[in-house]
């Protein structure tokens, strides 16, 4: 289930360890691994990760079969986890062998960054023992109300799991970044080609600019009649502007200045009719400025403006097959789309669109920004196959007291 060594972030999970364990110290070993001894705390932060993973693997097999659970129970009704199975194996076998698992691939992209001298800079050790410092130093409402300490580094203590155990994950974690791109990265042994890339890109991703015009004002009132019909009018103007040739960056001034003037509208509107009850319109309806209700609404409209940006790409956006945060149906009209940079008007549930598809070799900085993203994404399995394999001859000598009493599943785990 590993597809990358897990991130210090994932360490605040929304999983509760036992209370048995508060007081615990992070101090002790729980076992060693080819040499290298490992703290309680670090054992317990994958511990937490696996059971995250087993409960995913639940969730995900239950939502194929909605109606039961793995043992035959109603979805809904509250049942054990430790009766569960979870890829054949009970859920504690389970969560035992991927926390070894684990601790097996954090000590193996440590040795391997020894054999191939790649190591950490002093500013990203830097970097990292901040970030980490500033989580555990974290503190606000929500902390103290879930968890019931001041900070989270608390929460943690209460845990046994100690900041050095963070940093620790959090260095090894970005080791194992560059120890994969030490493979599969430009110039590589197993480098990837850049046409794979690129397709994977092409498949999964999809580039675009867009013109939202909602069917509620500003007010979150619905629009009828003429300003409504407006809308698919303006929508099909704007299309046939950019698709004559049209700066997207003038065609989206045009629109945004068409909206604060209508915002402008809408607000002195609402101040004139706040004056006339205040008793600041005299008999004539006259403003102090002598300005009659008409004349003060359209002083307000000619002085809205908006900004026009200097490029066209300052509109680029990108949706992802696995999730796009727009409605699904305009989601699918966009990866539908050819790759022509041709303007059309979709009409959405809550608003029409105004939607121009560019290729993804179009969107400036996107490819160089998540190249190892989509690395990992092509090749990640591939990495953590190879590794396993690296790892799976470690000598492990063990506290057999911690790992099958004090810190088994069952008794370091405990439900929401």
């Amino acid at each position: 289930m590993k597809t990358t060594f897990k991130k210090i972030a994932a360490a605040v999970s929304a999983l509760v360890l036992a209370g048995s364990l508060c007081g615990c110290s992070d101090n002790g070993y729980i076992m060693s691994v080819d040499g290298m001894k490992i703290r309680n705390g670090v054992y317990l932060s994958l511990q937490r990760e696996s059971f995250d993973s087993a409960r995913a693997w639940l969730d995900e097999h239950e939502s194929e079969n909605p109606d039961e659970t793995s043992s035959g129970e109603n979805s809904d009704e509250e049942y054990d986890l430790f009766a569960e199975t979870v890829d054949g194996k009970s859920f504690a076998d389970w969560v035992k062998n991927d926390t070894r698992k684990g601790i097996l691939r954090f000590v193996g992209i440590q040795r391997q960054c020894e054999k191939f001298n790649i190591s950490l800079s002093e500013e990203e050790l830097s970097e990292i023992n901040a970030s980490v410092q500033e989580n555990w130093d974290y503190q606000d409402f929500y902390v103290k109300w879930i968890y019931g300490y001041e900070t989270m580094g608390g929460y943690y203590e209460s845990l046994g799991i100690g900041i050095d155990s963070l940093k620790e994950i959090a260095v090894v974690d970005a080791l194992n970044e560059k120890l994969f791109l030490h493979y599969f990265g430009e110039g590589g042994d197993l480098a990837v080609p850049d046409d794979e890339v690129d397709a994977y890109i092409d498949e999964n991703y999809a580039g675009y600019r867009m013109i939202t015009l909602s069917y509620t004002d500003l007010n979150g009132d619905s629009l009828s009649g003429d300003a409504f019909n407006a809308l698919f009018d303006d929508a099909e103007e704007y299309a046939k502007r950019l698709n004559n040739g049209e700066s997207f960056a003038n065609v989206y001034y045009d629109f945004d200045l068409k909206a604060n003037r209508e915002a402008a509208r809408l607000q002195a509107e609402a101040a004139y009719m706040e004056m006339l009850k205040a008793g600041l319109i005299d008999d004539d309806g006259l403003t102090s400025d002598g300005l009659n209700e008409e004349q003060f609404i359209q002083k307000a409209v000619d002085a809205a403006t908006a900004t026009k940006r200097d490029s066209d790409n300052a509109f680029d956006r990108v949706i992802s097959l696995e999730g796009s945060g727009l409605e699904e149906e305009l989601s699918d009209y966009i990866f539908d789309l050819p790759n022509d940079k041709k303007a059309s008007v979709f009409e959405g549930e809550d608003a029409v669109y105004v939607v121009v598809k560019l290729p993804m070799s179009d969107i400036k900085g996107w490819r160089e920004a998540n190249l190892t993203s989509m690395l990992f994404a092509l090749k990640g399995d591939s990495f953590d196959s190879m590794m396993d394999l690296i790892c799976q001859n470690y000598k492990i000598e063990q506290n057999d007291y911690l790992v099958d009493k004090k810190y088994s599943p069952e008794k370091t785990y405990k439900s929401f």
